[in-house]
């Protein structure tokens, strides 16, 4: 046992020396567990991302002010070191279908690639508030090769599982505690009823159990959205490593949320991670889950 911690404490040293870690942008926060493989090493970044529809193009000033942009900007100065330093050459992100190169159509935050292609030499580049592999392919080019790991149908599934999920928890914590005030529960008792289509006599103590069971669905739907996406990122991950020549390590850039699953994947493919996170992450996403775990575990 004691070999093992060992081998993992010098796996996360000699990781941390040799991808040159600033610790102001990023820190080690987990690795898989370390196996004898050819395969390249996956640089696994969690991020804390804007919604693709917030247009900061046209504002430039609010960019700062978004919770988001502290981690966006840092995990890009990462990536902008390590491409510069020639540390990798291939990235694979969320949020997309196929390759991002010149001829990539899709625009995020009021940015295409030509948009941000034009601004890539400018000194304030790094604080543009956009998809990151978007922002790093318009900056480096035939330098890097990047590649949209996620399935475009999964992520607007989830979100929609995910909106019903907060829609219902809101009814289902008033009716919690307006239990034992009927006048001040009627509001949200009328509610729940013409959400869910519910009989018009249905009682409080029946539409919190309706709530829980519409939760429970919804939640099911998002984390099987998750396990999809992490599926087809591992698809592709494979995919880009049969092609992949050299040593050089693949970096994936996804949501803190599939990060769990991810490494599950990545260890049953005999892949060795490291898996970081960006200073200013916050884990909303996962903190959301649990709470919705525990709403639903609440008798």
């Amino acid at each position: 046992m004691r070999r093992g911690w060992v081998l993992l404490l010098l796996f996360w040293v000699v990781s941390a020396k040799a991808q040159e870690i600033n610790p102001a942008w990023l820190k080690q926060v987990d690795a898989c567990a370390q196996v004898e493989s050819k395969k390249p090493t996956v640089l696994l970044i969690k991020q804390w991302h804007l919604s693709s529809g917030a247009n900061t193009k046209n504002d430039k000033r609010m960019m700062q002010s978004y919770p988001q942009f502290k981690n966006q900007k840092n995990l890009f100065l990462q990536f902008e070191k390590w491409l510069k330093e020639k540390k990798f050459d291939t990235l694979l992100v969320e949020g997309c279908a196929g390759e991002i190169n010149a001829s990539f159509k899709p625009v995020f935050n009021g940015w295409g690639f030509d948009s941000l292609h034009a601004k890539s030499k400018e000194k304030a580049y790094s604080d543009i508030l956009t998809h990151a592999g978007l922002k790093l392919e318009a900056e480096f080019g035939d330098q890097l090769r990047t590649v949209c790991a996620d399935v475009e149908a999964e992520i607007k599934s989830g979100q929609l599982a995910m909106s019903d999920a907060r829609g219902d928890s809101g009814y289902l914590a008033r009716l919690v505690e307006y239990q034992d005030q009927p006048e001040k529960a009627k509001t949200y008792l009328e509610g729940t009823i013409e959400a869910l289509k519910l009989p018009s006599n249905t009682t409080n103590a029946q539409a919190i159990l309706a709530l829980k069971k519409d939760i429970k669905t919804a939640f099911d739907r998002f984390m099987k959205s998750v396990e999809v996406r992490n599926a087809e990122a591992v698809k592709v991950l494979l995919a880009e490593t049969a092609a992949h020549s050299g040593k050089k390590p693949i970096a994936l850039l996804f949501g803190g949320l599939h990060a769990k699953g991810l490494k599950a994947e990545l260890e049953k493919g005999k892949f060795n991670c490291k898996i970081f996170e960006p200073m200013g992450y916050e884990s909303e996403d996962e903190a959301l889950v649990e709470k919705l775990q525990k709403l639903l575990s609440t008798p």
